[in-house]
């Protein structure tokens, strides 16, 4: 069986499928991921699928907490979500970080995924 087959829940009589979500999302943009937040939540509510929603830090959110644009372990959440939604703006504010740690390098970590 696989992990996809392992997360999926019979609810209301038959096999709803689970997916399992990560938001990475900047400040600006909470408001975009609210909504998205709520469309997800319409589609559990409607059986029509479910998700289960983690949120983390990239970019320059993670840098301001962990000095670096992913965390090891946000990104062994990326790896092992069905999808990643990244809301994400940037910034003058990280432009002096060391290029090693730049909150754009991030990008590179997810095309490996």
């Amino acid at each position: 069986m696989s992990s996809f087959e392992a997360r999926n829940a019979e609810i209301k009589g038959f096999y709803m499928a689970v997916y399992k979500l990560l938001f990475y999302r900047a400040t600006a943009l909470a408001r975009v991921m609210a909504e998205v937040e709520k469309i997800a939540a319409w589609f559990t509510r409607e059986g029509i699928v479910r998700f289960e929603i983690e949120k983390g830090l990239v970019g320059g959110a993670a840098y301001d907490v962990h000095k670096t644009a992913i965390s090891d372990a946000d990104m062994a959440r990326a790896q092992a979500a069905d999808a990643v939604l990244l809301a994400a703006v940037g910034g003058p504010k990280w432009d002096a970080v060391p290029y090693e740690v730049r909150p754009k390098r991030v990008f590179c970590g997810f095309a490996r995924i």
